[in-house]
């Protein structure tokens, strides 16, 4: 099989090369890939984490074309049948190839409307913004602030807060995001905390630093707030009195836990009945990987996730 794998002496620091095919293990399906993802800082993530040769890569979406003995057995994990399309993201790097084991526990299958593209692109930062609404308070007539709005993550926040019934303001660099945010369900979008009104019940932020600390404060009597990323690259440094005061706020970090089928069926189903826009994201091959690299760098590539087809 083809897989994408770390290679400095290319443009993209990526190239094709010929992998042996993987083994199925006991309560795993294989998959034959059609689409996977890949975010501008995965160019600087993956030699750092799996070096030369090495393969990134953590969601997939494809057909099953294999699965373990063990799994259809009494007592044993349900499978999917072999020919579903399904949607799946690892708890370990190596999803950009042409075949991919995963867990079975770790695997969604696709409804009609949902095609692999969508699905990929969906998986992590939907995955991410999904268990943060799940492990928060409810929200329900909650003043909810997301930061970094228009970016993955903060994209599906939006949409996940509002339809559980929180008042959601958005925070974005670029006021051009305004309508598209506003479409999806947030009350207000703002391009400075200056311009939030009111006190902030809970705080989703996925930009860090400077950010969280100017946004911690925005809390009233008892908010919280969820550090699900730190985009910005920057330390985040918090005056003395901001957590330990009468207001008695909280402020919790994020990191995803497996496993994940669950939560992807949750995601997928709620594309499919409309309930939830999928972010359009730019589309091509992975054999065209160093181009897309190029478009990173020089900014003709606006979004950060692009979607490769595994062709």
């Amino acid at each position: 099989m083809r897989s994408l794998v770390v290679d400095l002496a290319t443009p993209a620091g990526l190239r094709l090369e010929q992998r042996p095919e993987p083994t199925v293990g006991a309560g795993q399906v294989l998959i034959q890939v059609e689409a996977v993802s890949l975010v501008d800082r995965d160019l600087d993530y993956a030699p750092r984490m799996v070096g030369a040769g090495g393969v990134w890569g953590f969601d997939a979406a494809g057909t099953v074309i294999g699965a373990a003995p063990d799994l259809g057995a009494p007592g044993s994990p349900p499978a999917p049948a072999l020919g579903t399309r399904v949607v799946t993201l690892l708890p370990a790097p190596g999803a950009w190839s042409e075949l991919v084991v995963s867990d079975v526990a770790d695997v969604a299958p696709l409804p009609d409307a949902v095609d692999a593209a969508t699905a990929t692109a969906l998986a992590l930062p939907g995955l991410s913004a999904l268990q943060v609404v799940h492990e928060i308070p409810p929200l329900a007539g909650q003043h909810v602030l997301v930061t970094g709005a228009s970016g993955g993550v903060g994209w599906y926040a939006v949409q996940l807060a509002a339809t559980a019934g929180a008042r959601v303001t958005a925070l974005v660099r670029d006021a051009a995001d305004t309508e598209p945010l506003r479409r999806i369900g947030a009350a207000a979008v703002v391009t400075g905390l200056a311009d939030v009104t009111g006190p902030v019940d809970v705080v989703i932020d996925i930009v860090g630093g400077a950010v969280l600390a100017a946004a911690v404060p925005l809390r009233g009597q008892g908010g919280g707030a969820v550090a699900v990323g730190a985009i910005s690259g920057e330390p985040t440094v918090l005056a003395p009195d901001t957590l330990a005061s009468p207001a008695r706020r909280r402020l919790q970090g994020y990191w995803g836990h497996w496993p994940v089928g669950d939560d992807l069926r949750e995601l997928v189903g709620l594309v499919a009945a409309g309930r939830l826009t999928p972010a359009e994201h730019p589309r091509t091959s992975w054999q065209a990987v160093d181009e897309l690299a190029a478009g990173y760098r020089d900014g003709r590539v606006r979004r950060r996730r692009a979607i490769l087809a595994v062709d």
